[in-house]
């Protein structure tokens, strides 16, 4: 039996997204846990890319809907293969691997510690570029 809460998610979620063609939606609740979460994956030619809200309490199910609809637009407009959240963890297995680059959208302060710290271990340094609104050419090595 789903929760009023989980119900509201979908409605409000599905809803705001339904003009993206490339992305599915499922209506499942697993849990009937105290906690909630939302995700909205986007599929494209190479391959998926996954956002996820997490509930807070006093916190609305269609705010909560809203965000992960807010993000996942944002990847969409800025025409990037790697969402912010990915990215931070791409930049160690490229440095151990020797290097390359991708683009994102603005990189989170994670980003930007992992690099840092990539840095104080190995001579392979990671740079951020911005090529425009929200987004970023990121080079490791």
């Amino acid at each position: 039996m789903r929760s009023e809460v989980a119900e509201r998610l979908l409605r409000h979620g599905a809803g705001k997204l339904a003009d993206h063609r490339p992305t599915t939606a499922s209506d499942r609740v697993e849990s009937s846990g105290p906690g909630v979460l939302m995700t909205a994956t986007a599929h494209h030619d190479g391959g998926a890319a996954c956002f996820v809200g997490f509930g807070q309490k006093r916190k609305r199910a269609e705010v909560l809907a809203q965000e992960v609809v807010d993000a996942m637009r944002r990847w969409v407009r800025a025409d990037v293969s790697v969402e912010e959240h990915l990215a931070d963890q791409l930049l160690l297995p490229m440095a151990l691997a020797g290097g390359g680059s991708f683009t994102t959208t603005a990189p989170s302060d994670h980003a930007r510690t992992n690099a840092a710290t990539i840095a104080e271990f190995w001579d392979c340094p990671v740079a951020f570029e911005e090529l425009g609104p929200d987004r970023w050419q990121v080079t490791v090595g």
